[in-house]
């Protein structure tokens, strides 16, 4: 039995407790959140016990945590724990910067630490077939990438302030979707960005709210990104792969597959209006994953350097806006 930690009881700190709650071999011992309601929600539904981090971290039998804490908060707990001797699942980011990403890693390599980022859409069933098809190589090379996120509403603007902008929030898990489906480096990136989904956004959320990048590979492949905070028709996720045999689409999730066809036409259900129904399926996996790479001592499929990469790409794309041109990425 893989005893785990939660630190951070907010939504997605829900979610991943009861995914732990559906692994047979996993177990929630602690939750830490300084909020004594949010903590006491998760002792409530799941059993657990509420814990300082230091009380944690000083257990034994604790083999993992799991850092669902605000953004600026992940790279000392994840440095913290793994010093303590913990494996480490981290929600997105490890850090909005990029030296204190390296500092972290640097940290976790030093310690012979496990370290697995949250990007959860590669543990998607619809996303990994896909990127499947792509790897037995019957399409063909692929030459073009299209990947669209379009969120239902914008987030409060005290959000867009401290998270470091769409790039660094939103866009990052798009930026990881390229990477793991192209299996190759991106050598240069192109942004345009505005608010026109609500023209306040940059003065109080100091932010974008529509975003759109070009990036080219060192094989000359070409990806584009598509990002708006608001889609009337819901939670948009789309992915297509155009290849020399063919092409690949991954659509949005409806709410469920049924379509009604009438003399007044055919309608189809709406789509998934939330992330967290969208990818409830995939959070599990990522957590099944998690617990099986700390069982068999494997390394996870996702990576801090993974979570470093995609951090590098969101940089380049707020340079590329500033400054209105594209920017050759640099990788040491």
């Amino acid at each position: 039995m893989v005893k785990l930690a939660l630190l951070g009881a907010g939504r997605i700190g829900q979610v991943h407790a009861r995914a732990i709650s559906m692994i047979a071999d996993a177990q929630l011992k602690y939750v830490f959140d300084p909020i004594v309601e949010a903590a006491n929600a998760i002792v409530d539904s799941h059993g657990a016990i509420a814990a300082s981090m230091d009380e944690i971290l000083g257990d034994p039998d604790v083999q993992a945590v799991l850092i669902c804490t605000p953004s600026d908060q992940h790279a000392d707990q994840i440095q913290r724990s793994v010093i303590a001797g913990k494996a480490v699942f981290c929600e997105k980011p490890i850090s909005t910067d990029v030296d204190t990403t390296c500092e972290t890693l640097k940290v976790v390599d030093e310690n012979q630490g496990c370290l697995m980022l949250g990007f959860q859409r590669r543990f998607d069933s619809h996303f990994s077939a896909l990127k499947a098809k792509l790897d037995d190589k019957t399409m063909g090379s692929l030459e073009q990438l299209l990947i669209i996120s379009r969120d239902p509403a914008p987030p409060p603007y005290d959000y867009m302030k401290s998270s470091g902008g769409l790039f660094k929030d939103m866009m990052i898990h798009d930026f990881d979707m390229a990477r793991w489906l192209l299996d190759e480096k991106v050598t240069s990136i192109y942004a345009v960005g505005e608010a026109l989904v609500d023209g306040k956004t940059s003065s109080h959320g100091q932010d974008i709210d529509t975003a759109s990048v070009l990036m080219t590979t060192e094989t000359n492949k070409q990806v584009t990104i598509l990002n708006s905070r608001r889609a009337s028709v819901g939670y948009d996720q789309r992915v297509e792969a155009h290849c020399a045999n063919g092409t690949l689409q991954v659509n949005s999730v409806r709410e469920t597959n049924l379509v009604i066809s009438n003399a007044l036409g055919i309608a189809e259900r709406p789509l998934e209006n939330f992330f967290m129904t969208r990818y409830q399926d995939a959070y599990r996996n990522e957590i099944e994953h998690f617990v099986t790479a700390i069982k068999k001592s494997l390394t996870p499929m996702v990576s801090g350097k993974d979570g470093l990469e995609a951090l590098v790409l969101a940089e380049a794309a707020g340079k590329s806006l500033r400054e209105g041109r594209p920017i050759t990425i640099g990788y040491s």
